[in-house]
């Protein structure tokens, strides 16, 4: 019985800590697949340099070189289980500044 109640205590405190996460962690795992994301390169130039990143109220992020501006929309995908959810990058427009 004892056993039994420890594992059903240890299984609900684990729960728990992954059931809210942090925003910075959420943040840092968007930056990381878009920087890392073989769609952004093909849009951009190798010669260009990325000035600037901005996250957008209603989500997705702007990110910024010196030719472009690039919007990047992140949607994320139902979950059933707490902890980190899985993502969809998707670069939507690509304008080009004057």
């Amino acid at each position: 019985m004892k056993k039994i109640f420890l594992v059903l205590v240890f299984c609900l405190l684990n729960n728990s800590v992954f059931a809210a996460l942090p925003p910075l962690y959420h943040t840092v795992r968007e930056y990381k697949a878009i920087f890392e994301s073989q769609e952004l390169y093909d849009l951009l130039n190798s010669a260009e340099v990325i000035q600037g990143v901005h996250k957008l109220p209603q989500g997705g992020y702007l990110v910024f070189t010196q030719d472009q501006v690039i919007i990047v929309e992140v949607v994320y995908q139902p979950s059933k289980m707490p902890g980190p959810g899985s993502f969809d990058l998707k670069f939507r427009s690509l304008v080009e500044k004057k």
